[in-house]
């Protein structure tokens, strides 16, 4: 017998990692889906220069500081 979905949560960071953040958050709020904000998605919310990540070498925090710009 199928069941009908009654939740679906959602995870975090849904808009540093995908090509297509504007397109992912009006899924997300069609669907009236509950989220956590991450620390990219607050990064990117707030209009700040730091994604929040804890960086291992230099080349990963430059990526991450281009990625978040």
């Amino acid at each position: 017998m199928a069941k009908a979905i009654l939740r679906i949560p959602g995870g975090n960071s849904l808009v540093g990692y995908g090509t297509f953040p504007n397109e992912v958050i009006a899924a997300i709020r069609e669907r009236n889906i509950s989220t956590i904000m991450g620390n990219y998605d607050q990064g990117v919310g707030q209009s700040s220069n730091d994604c929040g990540c804890a960086y291992t070498n230099p080349v990963a925090e430059a990526l991450g500081k281009r990625s978040i710009a």
